[in-house]
């Protein structure tokens, strides 16, 4: 007589490990998705903030020229703030 292990059910049926596979990879590209939209939110931020420093750098040199150009070109009223 010999000994032999009877088959059990899985404790979970396939359908709903599938059903699990499919929610988990639904959440992982929602999670990517708005990571994807963050990282183009701080690009652009970013970028408007730079353009902006950039505008403001211009407009300070064109009012407070440097000293080798003093002689060479007027002074501006420096804008109003």
């Amino acid at each position: 007589m010999y000994l032999v292990a009877e088959p059990t059910t899985p404790s979970t049926s396939t359908d709903m490990i599938s059903l699990i596979q499919s929610i988990n990879f639904f959440f992982l590209a929602s999670y990517l998705f708005l990571f994807a939209i963050l990282v183009v939110a701080l690009g652009f931020f970013s970028y408007t903030m730079s353009m902006r420093l950039r505008r403001k750098v211009a407009e300070l040199n064109d009012c407070m020229p440097y000293e080798d150009e003093a002689s060479v070109t007027e002074v501006k009223q420096a804008p109003p703030v």
